[in-house]
């Protein structure tokens, strides 16, 4: 779906299908996910990304507050001495079209990057467009050899159209409908984000370092939702926070070991104004309903140190102090109701220690155990009414051991993972009388997985007519289960599986690249059938994706690069629901946000070196 947007980490969206939980963000190491919980991940356009780096499970130890991980994006910058404009267009069905332009310039003292990227698409389904627009501001200057400052603006617009789930029957039916309900009261989401930042590095010499960052974000979201008129609203809400982040690292040698030493602070406060109201036919607000003003503060204090016991035995002892509050202000005061109050989160202690022994020059093993926790977001600490619940964090340990490594010649590569994390005090969600949500701590789960990946080289040779060969794939094996879970407040769930997850994920492909500048990409994803309730009563049927792009790419006269490509996606016309409403309510629950079908597009792309 376009324009939808999600990311789980090991089963982290337990409580929503859409969005991004319990999992941080940082880009170049400052922190983009908000003291009241929001992740931004709608603003980072993949083309200014030079690098992604996953931390799965808990990572408390120098990021604080997350079960499901850490996700540290590192931004595009120019090479050595470059000068260069780049300007591309893609296009493709269902009215899909994209437009970008890129400047880089690095300079002996700076490295500047900008962009801006206009998109939109007319949708797979009824009541399903997208519009979005972003401009992108990177920087980094060199006033001597020991400083570098940076900076950062990201900005983007998004205005989405939500066509609602469907039942199975409508999905089977006709896919691209959309819901009833959504096509008259208009249901959409528009956003407008904006963050920007800016750091400072310092190197006393080489030993002593510190890395010191401000930041700040503004938000604002316009949003008819609902899907019956029995669970409807409208939602005007305004977020504006602030923060900072300061780490020291220092590298020494205690008792013959190398040691390396980061500790410090990272701070933020959000203030967000959301406002409800009845949602009118056509997607207008109506009569407000609710209306609060929320202040979330927080801080962490990390600390972490890594040594080199021997040559081959890496071992790495972490922990972090974190705290966390709300401050609600009612301004509605329902039925002469003052819901304003303080909401403090029990401060948490999050712990860590992992180690890497080396069995070889190309192999090693690993193995961790990581204490974390999940704080909830702002809206969750109401009960209907704007009442401040007395919720707390969700907590969980995580064990994880693995082998990686290559053969001899670096060809074959490949990670094996396995782990076990136990959640407690899980946070969830059900549904009142009046068809208001209750967020509440329920139970635990168990979320054991073993993950392998695999790749190998066939070719790569530059000076061969047939340069690159390299298959690869990834398997992921998912048992997530619940131990103590009362579904929706009534039912006993234990030993049920977890909705949402597919039990066994398959991904893979083949890269090829010959030295004349033409280049296949193909893959294939399969995912095994998903549980849709608590209940496992419904079920979605497994489904596979293959995908694939041919290209020509080429450097003329050492100035000017092409870029020609055309693409398909879903090629086997494949019927599925990537994002799935778990828990939908209802005699015929509305499960499925469908999924485009067979789908192509085809992109040009020109870029000027300057000398």
């Amino acid at each position: 779906n376009f324009g939808d947007y999600r990311l789980s980490i090991r089963g982290s969206l337990l409580r929503s299908p859409w969005s991004v939980r319990n999992v941080k963000m940082y880009w170049n190491d400052i922190p983009l996910t908000t003291a009241g919980g929001t992740n931004p991940l709608h603003i980072i356009d993949p083309g200014m990304i030079s690098s992604v780096e996953v931390l799965k499970g808990p990572a408390g130890s120098m990021y604080g507050a997350g079960t499901g991980g850490v996700l540290l994006f590192r931004s595009a910058r120019a090479t050595f001495e470059e000068k260069s404009i780049e300007t591309g267009i893609t296009g493709g069905s269902y009215g899909m079209y994209r437009v970008n332009m890129t400047s880089k310039v690095s300079t002996a003292n700076s490295n500047i990057v900008a962009g801006y990227v206009k998109q939109h698409n007319d949708g797979y389904r009824e009541q399903l467009g997208f519009d979005q627009e972003s401009i992108n501001l990177m920087a980094s200057f060199y006033p001597s050899g020991k400083q570098t400052v940076s900076f950062f603006a990201l900005h983007n617009k998004s205005d989405i159209d939500l066509a609602g789930g469907l039942t199975e029957q409508q999905f089977k039916d006709d896919p691209r409908q959309a819901g009833a309900f959504n096509k008259q009261y208009n249901t959409f989401i528009n956003t407008k984000t904006t963050n920007v930042a800016l750091s400072h590095r310092y190197e006393w010499n080489s030993k002593f370092s510190n890395v010191t960052s401000v930041f700040t974000n503004y938000y604002y979201m316009d949003h008819s939702f609902g899907n019956s008129m029995f669970y409807n609203g409208y939602l005007k809400e305004i977020d504006f926070g602030y923060g900072g982040r300061t780490q020291f690292n220092y590298k020494t040698r205690i008792a013959g070991i190398n040691s390396l030493f980061s500790f410090g602070i990272e701070a933020q406060q959000s203030f967000i104004s959301p406002k409800y109201y009845t949602n009118q036919p056509g997607g207008k607000p109506g009569t407000l309903t609710n209306d609060n003003e929320v202040t979330a503060s927080g801080y962490t204090l990390f600390a972490q140190g890594t040594f080199d016991i021997t040559s081959k035995l890496l071992l790495t002892i972490g922990a972090s102090y974190n705290n966390l509050s709300f401050n609600v202000l009612d301004l509605y005061q329902m039925d002469s109701i003052n819901s304003s109050g303080k909401k403090v989160i029990d401060p948490v202690v999050s712990p860590r220690i992992a180690a890497l022994y080396k069995l070889t020059d190309n192999m090693a093993v690993h193995a961790s155990v990581s204490y974390g926790f999940a704080p909830p977001e702002n809206s969750e600490i109401f009960n209907p009414g704007g009442v401040i619940n007395n919720i707390q964090a969700e907590h969980g340990i995580n064990y994880e051991a693995g082998l990686r490594g290559a053969d001899i010649n670096n060809k074959f590569n490949f990670d094996l993972v396995a782990y076990s994390m136990q959640l407690s005090n899980e946070i969830v969600s059900k549904r009142d009388a009046s068809f208001q949500t209750i967020y509440y701590n329920a139970g635990a789960t168990s979320h054991k997985g073993i993950e392998l990946a695999l790749s190998y080289s066939v070719i790569n040779d530059n000076k061969k007519a047939l340069s690159r060969l390299k298959p690869f794939a990834n398997f992921t094996f998912n048992d997530f289960v619940f131990k103590e879970y009362m579904s929706g407040g009534t039912e006993n769930v234990a030993g049920k599986r977890i909705p949402g997850i597919s039990p066994f994920v398959l991904a893979a492909g083949l890269d090829i690249e010959s030295k004349f500048g033409c280049y296949l990409n193909s893959t294939i994803n399969h995912y095994g059938s998903i549980y849709l309730n608590d209940l496992n009563t419904d079920k979605a049927q497994p489904y596979t994706l293959v995908g694939g792009k041919i290209g020509y790419a080429h450097t003329f006269a050492e100035r000017i690069r092409i870029n020609v490509f055309i693409g398909i996606d879903n090629a086997l016309d494949q019927k599925y629901a990537s994002l799935l409403n778990l828990n939908a309510t209802g005699p015929a629950p509305g499960y499925y946000n469908s999924s485009p079908g067979r789908n192509y597009y085809y992109g040009l792309s020109l870029k000027y070196l300057f000398k």
